[in-house]
């Protein structure tokens, strides 16, 4: 398998914004990480749209324009039966924004990268390993390997 060593301290299984953040964040603490992600390329294809409030993003991250779609300053939010409930932020944190999710997944990981996590694409984690009824790893298939 095409990793630069044979043992880690962490396995990340995913590379989302939740599974980049906690490969960073282990990576700055000095742990060996990987990060392994199935898809060929972070962030792509988007799952989702994501909407964040900005307070939670500036924990990490400075503003960068590059990944916001659209900045948020309040919602509607509609219910099936066409109930509306509306809110503003003014008052209330500092905003939010929908993030352009390929752009803002890149980031993060690049952040985990360049704090000495490992990171592999196409790889998919396919189970757990155990010695003697301890977990020991994370069985991985990478290209058909």
């Amino acid at each position: 398998m095409f990793l630069t060593k044979s043992s880690y301290d962490i396995v990340v299984v995913g590379g989302g914004p939740g599974g980049s953040l906690s490969a960073w964040k282990a990576a700055e603490q000095g742990v060996d990480v990987l990060m392994i992600e199935k898809d060929r390329e972070i962030g792509l294809p988007v799952r989702c749209a994501e909407a964040i409030g900005a307070d939670v993003v500036h924990r990490y991250l400075e503003k960068d324009p590059r990944w916001i779609a659209h900045e948020l300053r309040g919602a509607r939010l509609f219910a099936h039966s066409g109930d509306c409930v509306e809110f503003s932020f003014d008052g209330f944190g500092k905003g939010g924004y929908i993030l352009e999710r390929n752009v803002f997944d890149r980031e993060l990981a690049n952040q985990a990268a360049g704090a000495g996590a490992d990171i592999r694409v196409s790889t998919c984690a396919t189970g757990l390993a155990y010695d003697q009824g301890r977990l020991v790893g994370v069985k991985m298939n990478t290209r058909g390997e």
